[in-house]
């Protein structure tokens, strides 16, 4: 629903989008969406979003390589994962890649006694309390040994950064991507195995993290 992604303050403003491969079912019996999302702006603030199919947006990037006024700018690309969260909580916490800048009104630094969480993530919440009571100690170390492995930016899994909110009720996680995932190359025919055995890597990729930060449990464990 591209209208909850217009309401989180995790995700930039953005005017345009192009959405793929959406993906919903249960992992570990825990509800899970996952979606292919490229989010475009044109520097306007309208509540309504522009639908480009996924053919455009390479075309749209091309010519703002080469066209300096080109209005239409890149803001977000890779996958957003919803879902629901298992403790209740009523403001927003948002953790952004470290220096990031926030754009939501009504946020407050959140200062965290952990100098290594810090060292990759700001934290922005309506409440003080309330963000050291969803960010838990274990929460922030599986956080950090997500971010501190390697293999999160190699070729295999294109990772480029993690974003993550608690807000609506769900567990909102982006992942920036450097090429898009589940891609069916062009060049390749529907019986060639090593296509699905990409795609499962690159899925499997995806519920490690989810199985690392252990959504499916309490979030105060």
């Amino acid at each position: 629903d591209i209208g909850y992604l217009k309401e989180l303050a995790l995700m930039p403003s953005f005017s345009g989008f192009s959405q793929s491969d959406k993906i919903k079912g249960k992992y570990n019996d825990y509800e899970t969406e996952i979606t292919n999302i490229t989010l475009l702006t044109d520097g306007s603030t309208g509540k309504g979003a522009v639908k480009y199919p996924d053919w455009v947006v390479p075309i749209l990037f091309l010519i703002s390589k080469f066209v300096k006024d080109f209005s239409i700018k890149k803001v977000f690309s890779g996958l957003f994962i919803k879902a629901v969260s298992n403790k209740k909580y009523d403001g927003k916490v948002i953790v952004l890649p470290e220096k990031s800048k926030n754009t939501e009104k009504g946020l407050q630094k959140v200062e965290l006694e952990d100098p290594e969480f810090e060292k990759y993530f700001d934290v922005y919440a309506t409440d003080q309390v309330e963000a050291r009571y969803m960010l838990t100690t274990g929460f922030m170390n599986r956080l950090v040994t997500i971010v501190s492995d390697p293999d999160f930016y190699t070729s295999k899994t294109s990772f480029d950064s993690i974003l993550l909110s608690f807000e609506y009720g769900n567990v909102n996680l982006a992942l920036s991507c450097k090429k898009r995932l589940f891609d069916f190359p062009l060049t390749k025919t529907a019986d060639n195995i090593d296509v699905y055995k990409n795609t499962v890597k690159e899925l499997s990729s995806i519920l490690k993290i989810i199985a690392e930060l252990k959504l499916d449990q309490k979030i105060g464990m």
